[in-house]
């Protein structure tokens, strides 16, 4: 008996759960279509209804005729003859594909103008900031705490606007705002410095960013990697993660800043995915062999082997040090 009381709710409950979600999956796309609609698109929309209702207007109008005799029937006005209907239907298939096209065009000019979007450094550089604040944990660690009320920031960034951070005042910040800090200070760099033109994904943008913090301002406007970005010579400029002189050639420097350079390597070739550095060790990468991971021509080298070594280490992982459970 309960399980048929439950299996009547049911019945009676789902097609309700149906008409509700229907209805909110017909609201939202509405709103979308309302927010997205260009003056081309709400133009064409008020033509095309201007021109079926004058099309109605002319078809309404009924040219007077004299009757051949006084015997002749008068039609009456309420009855509709076969050749008016067969002219309301030519007008309604006119208004359906003026409305088919009218909402080719306005999607065609939104979809094209957010894929505009999507690629603009500013863009790329606002969504891909989430990625650096992982990157840069995994390679520099996490500070625990900037001040009472900023735990765990700010991962191992050193300047912000050209002052230590240490010097910056964070007090009644929380963590997300003393981040968007310095995603602010580093954005006029990072993003005024790209050719526009060229499209970067989200974590070689984020890279990008990365190799600007780690060689500094000068070092990074100046850098043959950037040239190479701004070329669009995406693939070359990988080759040029590295650090060099004013002069620009390649400063000679011990272990760590290869071993850096080399995961950021590992990250612009899409050998490895920044969500990944999130569960490996901070610092891991120390523990490479730089003599195994480059060879004599100064190509890297990336195997399982080297794979498996950074995921081992003693220091919390960044998703633990950051708290993104």
């Amino acid at each position: 008996m309960f399980t048929a009381a439950k299996l009547l709710l049911g019945l009676v409950i789902v097609p309700f759960l149906l008409l509700f979600y229907v209805g909110k999956g017909l609201y939202l796309g509405a709103v979308w279509l309302f927010k997205r609609l260009k003056p081309l698109g709400s133009a064409i929309a008020l033509r095309t209804a201007a021109l079926w209702f004058g099309l109605c207007r002319m078809c309404k109008r009924k040219p007077k005729t004299e009757p051949d005799s006084e015997t002749a029937e008068t039609p009456s006005p309420e009855r509709e003859t076969p050749e008016q209907g067969r002219s309301d239907r030519w007008m309604w298939w006119l208004l359906l594909l003026s409305l088919l096209v009218a909402l080719i065009g306005t999607w065609r000019s939104c979809s094209s103008a957010e894929d505009e979007g999507e690629g603009e450094p500013t863009v790329v550089y606002d969504r891909a900031f989430d990625e650096v604040i992982v990157a840069r944990a995994y390679l520099d660690g996490v500070q625990e705490k900037v001040s009472d009320d900023c735990p765990r920031a700010l991962v191992g960034f050193k300047f912000i606007n050209d002052r230590p951070v240490r010097d910056f005042d964070f007090e009644g910040m929380t963590y997300d705002q003393a981040v968007d800090v310095v995603a602010r200070d580093w954005k006029p760099l990072v993003v005024g410095h790209l050719n526009p033109e060229v499209v970067l994904s989200k974590q070689q943008m984020a890279v990008v960013t990365l190799a600007a913090m780690r060689m500094g301002k000068a070092g990074f406007v100046r850098s043959t990697f950037l040239q190479k970005v701004n070329e669009g010579d995406l693939t070359g400029a990988g080759k040029w993660l590295l650090l060099q002189k004013a002069d620009g050639s390649v400063y000679p420097t011990g272990n760590e800043p290869k071993q850096y350079f080399y995961v950021l390597q590992l990250l612009w070739y899409g050998d490895l995915a920044i969500g990944e550095l999130l569960d490996f060790p901070m610092f891991s990468y120390k523990g490479i062999d730089v003599g195994s991971v480059y060879t004599i021509d100064g190509e890297y080298v990336y195997t399982p082997e080297i794979g498996d070594r950074l995921t081992r280490g003693n220091y919390p992982t960044p998703r633990e040090a950051l708290e993104l459970w």
